[in-house]
């Protein structure tokens, strides 16, 4: 090919041409140009003038066509340029795409936030905990008695109602384990909050139970009347526990230990 400097170029855009042009091209390159004895020889200015999808080509007489790249035109006539057709097996074919499809499905939502929210206490590798926002968490709170003795059961069951006329999502967890055990069970599956009933619910008036916050683990003591109120605040976004702890006094242990 002749242009030696540049016939890189010229090949580098005959190679992206699509074959709708490069067969215009060839028809035109093979015409043959039939002159009436009548005409005058057709001079180089005589040319006839046509529109590609890439650029305005002009072919002469003597069977050649001019393109533009780089900056630059050039000119190719049929002894520089030849049309062959072939088969071409693949065996691989890179495609690289150009669509992005974006996915927001509940499955991948779901999976950003068990991630973002799984944590292991420090010190204890055994205890993990989902740290939900309580707006989120499939459970508000849990109700947790220390005792199955009747007497906790009926503020169980007050707290309980309570908590169904405010909304609340919660469980009660009333099994034999420890009380840290249950709250270890609960932390696991995220609950935001845990209301324990102890001794000093049942013997003391007026009758207050401990509130306990799943991540700082700090609890603080008020009237059972007032904790279903407390927690859908929480849940609600409406109240913060650092709010809750300046008014209410952290819970250091409970003063009674079995019923008086």
């Amino acid at each position: 090919m002749a242009y030696k400097k540049d016939a890189k170029l010229v090949l580098e855009y005959l190679a992206v041409c699509d074959e709708c042009y490069i067969s215009d091209q060839e028809k035109l390159l093979n015409e043959n140009w039939v002159i009436s004895p009548k005409e005058k020889v057709i001079r180089e200015c005589d040319c006839v003038y046509f529109y590609s999808k890439l650029i305005w080509c002009c072919v002469y007489a003597c069977r050649e066509f001019s393109l533009e790249t780089a900056g630059k035109t050039f000119k190719l006539t049929k002894d520089m340029v030849s049309v062959k057709r072939f088969q071409k097996t693949l065996h691989v074919e890179e495609i690289v795409p150009n669509v992005i499809e974006p996915s927001f499905g509940i499955g991948r939502i779901m999976y950003s936030i068990f991630e973002h929210s799984f944590h292991v206490r420090q010190g204890d590798e055994q205890r993990t905990y989902f740290s939900f926002p309580a707006t989120v968490a499939p459970y508000k709170c849990s109700i947790l008695p220390l005792s199955q003795n009747q007497e906790f059961k009926t503020f169980v069951q007050q707290l309980s109602e309570a908590m169904t006329k405010n909304s609340v999502s919660h469980k009660v967890d009333d099994s034999s384990g420890s009380i840290g055990r249950r709250y270890a069970r609960s932390d696991e599956i995220g609950v935001a909050f845990g209301i324990t009933v102890d001794f000093d619910t049942v013997n003391k008036a007026p009758h207050t139970a401990t509130l306990r916050d799943r991540d700082s683990m700090r609890q603080i003591r008020a009237e059972v009347t007032e904790l279903p109120g407390m927690v859908r605040d929480l849940a609600n976004g409406t109240l913060t526990w650092a709010e809750v702890e300046s008014k209410y006094p952290i819970f250091e242990g409970q003063e009674t230990s079995k019923k008086e």
